[in-house]
Parts: structure tokens; sequence; C-alpha cells
């Protein structure tokens, strides 16, 4: 019962947290539409120049490997929410194998670049198609865990759409955003790159609030002893608040960090 009144509450300070972080980053954010974007992106990403794609005049939000990371991310889940993919499919041989080598890939590619392994650029050139392919290779692997969480935390329904098919279309999808990241300077891409750069500044958002939302709905469930008492609208949306508020608090401990805007620093 009380969880119930407490629950009325939620919309109304999830609104007004979000009303305040969205003033504060329009306030406060780096000057210009894509000085924004970035703002949202260094929450996530060290946004170091030599290693983020450069369009036409504006950086993308995102380096190439978090690029990969939060898109593979996206795609993954939104491939396997609706699939009768579940927890017990991570005990799946093949599932397991996808989930070592995509971790083992994401780490020795982010120890290489960093010089952490230089004899392992002796054989393995540091390429940005690389740093992307590793980030979407890692993404669709915690896309295993978060699809079917989500699901089971909203009790969403599944349905009998074909997975390879939904495969074929995420690999399409993900190659022409990869060549959109690799051709950055070709000029008839600058719509696709600002369609991109705006995606890319908010998914990783969006993700983050899923997060919160399978967090506050297990804490839900404990509380009220199985049950849930909070309606699932009123969990995203404050799964949303509490995302908005860890995004804020992150740019606001890496600008401190940083002593200021990595884009300012590098100039």
């Amino acid at each position: 019962m009380k969880l119930r009144k407490i629950g009325k509450f939620i919309p109304t300070v999830s609104f007004g947290i979000l009303s305040l972080v969205l003033i504060a980053w329009i306030v406060f954010g780096e000057p210009g539409f894509f000085g924004h974007l970035n703002t949202v992106g260094f929450a996530f990403c060290h946004q170091i120049p030599t290693r983020t794609p450069l369009f036409y005049g504006f950086f993308c939000p995102l380096c190439y490997r978090c690029s990969g990371l939060f898109f593979g991310a996206a795609g993954g889940f939104l491939i396997l929410f609706r699939q009768r993919f579940s927890a017990r499919g991570l005990a799946d041989a093949r599932v397991l194998v996808w989930i070592l080598f995509s971790f083992t890939f994401y780490a020795l590619d982010g120890l290489k670049t960093f010089g952490r392994l230089p004899a392992l650029l002796r054989w393995v050139p540091d390429l940005a198609v690389l740093r992307y392919t590793s980030g979407i290779c890692f993404g669709s692997a915690l896309a295993l865990f978060l699809a079917p969480t989500v699901r089971e935390a909203g009790a969403m329904t599944v349905s009998a759409r074909s997975i390879r098919r939904g495969s074929v279309v995420s690999f399409v999808i993900f190659a022409g955003m990869g060549w959109i990241l690799l051709a950055a300077r070709i000029r008839f891409l600058i719509p696709f790159q600002i369609i991109f750069s705006v995606a890319a500044a908010f998914v990783p958002v969006v993700l983050v609030s899923l997060l919160f939302f399978v967090l506050i709905s297990a804490a839900d469930r404990l509380l009220s002893q199985g049950r849930t008492c909070i309606p699932v609208r009123e969990r995203l949306f404050c799964g949303a608040a509490m995302a908005a508020l860890l995004t804020a608090g992150m740019i606001l401990i890496r600008f401190h960090l940083t002593g200021g805007w990595v884009r300012a620093i590098f100039r």
C-alpha cells in the first residue's frame, strides 16, 4: 500500500528532475547544437579527437569504439527484446562462446589502443574499423543480458519473429553506420552524420534508463513480496529521471577531473 502511494508521486518528481536537468543542459552545455550533443556524450566517452570521427565541421559525440558499443547494445536489444530468448539462453554454449569472444576482443583492442600491449600492435594495426567492430561485438553481447531482463521487468510478451531476419537487417544497419563513421569527410553524408550524432548522444542515456528500470522493478517486487505495485509507465519515467541525474553527475565529475571540455583542451 505504501508503494502505491509513493508511486503516485513518481511522475511529478521525475518530471521535475528531467526539467531541471534539461534546463541545466541548455544553459551550461557547450555552445552550439553539436556542442550540446557533445556535452551529453561527454558523460560516456573520452572524446579524444584522434579517436573520434570528425564530420564536416563537427565531431561525433562518441568515439569509434563507444559508437559501436552503444549502437551494438541498442541494436541487439531491439532484436532480442521480443524474441523467445530468456536468461536461460545465456547457458547455451554458442552464446557463452560469443560473450567470451566479444569481451576478449573488446578488452584486447582497448589495451592495444592505449598502449598497454605494444607487442600486439606488430600483428594487429590500430585501425578505426577494428575499434568500431570491437564495440559492436561487445555491445551485442551486453544486449544478451539487457533484453530478457527488461522484458521480464515489464512483464511483456514475446513473438515468434525470426531472429535471423532481424540479425541480417541489423548487420546491414551497422555496416551502414560504420561507413558513415569511417567515410566521415564525404559531403553528401552530412544529413546522415547529423542524424547519427543526435542518436549517438541519446542512445546511451536510453540504455541507462532501461538499466534503472530493471533495478526499480526488482526493488518494487522485492518490497511488495513478488507483486508489482508501481505501474510500468511510472517505473520507466523514474528510470529516465535517474539516468538524467547520472548523466549530469558524470558530466560534472569528468569536467572537474579534466579541467574543461575535452574538445577545448585538445585544440
